[in-house]
């Protein structure tokens, strides 16, 4: 199995942290809205090791039941 800079090696510490709620708001209207797919991320991460550190972040992807209509994500603390 081949490795690429962007996912990382083996040797490379992962955290992994999840959120995916089946309703989430909307950031304009404030209606809830039902979880339409889970995107994963992999996001570099500064650590105190020697070595390269990933977050890999779960996010659930939800679609806006105002008028708006807008697809949003949800919100996770310390990941932008």
């Amino acid at each position: 199995m081949r490795f690429t800079n962007i996912i990382g090696s083996p040797a490379d510490s992962r955290q992994h942290q999840s959120s995916k709620p089946t309703h989430s708001p909307c950031p304009q209207g404030g209606k809830k809205g039902q979880r339409k797919q889970v995107i994963i991320r992999h996001i570099p991460h500064r650590a105190a090791l020697p070595r390269r550190a990933w977050i890999v972040a779960e996010v659930g992807v939800s679609k806006a039941r105002c008028a708006c209509g807008q697809y949003c994500q949800a919100s996770m603390p310390g990941v932008p």
